[in-house]
């Protein structure tokens, strides 16, 4: 029963945060997620960017995007990691990141995915900012949508 209630929040969330026509997919639970976790670290000194986590399936924090203003982003999709540049960016700027970003793969070679981040701010700290709400859209290869609430902070490493 626990598990039928965790999908139909999965399923609401997905359908109120997808726009247009494309496919949703809520992963079954104990499915391998469709961004896997990055190796663990911050940002690099002197830069500015975004640190964004999930929950893995057992229920631990797992750091699955990284974003640095500069240089673009970085996810695990299917394994592999996968180097982003930023395609658009909407919205005012905190800490060198704009509240709603599109990346796509920096390689021509990579799998065709589009990742789309959206925060909102919450409670600041010294040199960056917790998101008080945010969650990542992913465009697999395949079309389909997979929306994925996460947790994180925006800021700038001394």
């Amino acid at each position: 029963m626990t598990r039928l209630i965790a999908l139909c929040s999965v399923l609401a969330l997905a359908a109120c945060a997808t726009s247009g026509d494309a496919p949703i997919v809520a992963e079954a639970p104990g499915a391998e997620p469709a961004l896997g976790s990055i190796p663990p670290g911050g940002l690099e000194k002197g830069t500015c960017g975004a640190l964004l986590w999930t929950r893995s399936v057992a229920g631990e924090p797992q750091l699955i995007f990284r974003s640095n203003a500069a240089k673009g982003a970085e996810v695990r999709y299917r394994g592999a990691m996968v180097a982003l540049e930023l395609a658009e960016a909407r919205g005012r700027s905190v800490f060198g990141q704009q509240l709603e970003q599109t990346f796509r793969p920096a390689a021509a070679d990579a799998p065709a995915i589009s990742v789309h981040v959206l925060t909102e701010t919450g409670a600041p700290f010294d040199g960056g900012v917790y998101t008080r709400a945010a969650r990542i859209t992913l465009t697999r290869d395949d079309g389909w949508e997979v929306v994925t609430p996460v947790v994180g902070v925006l800021g700038c490493a001394a």
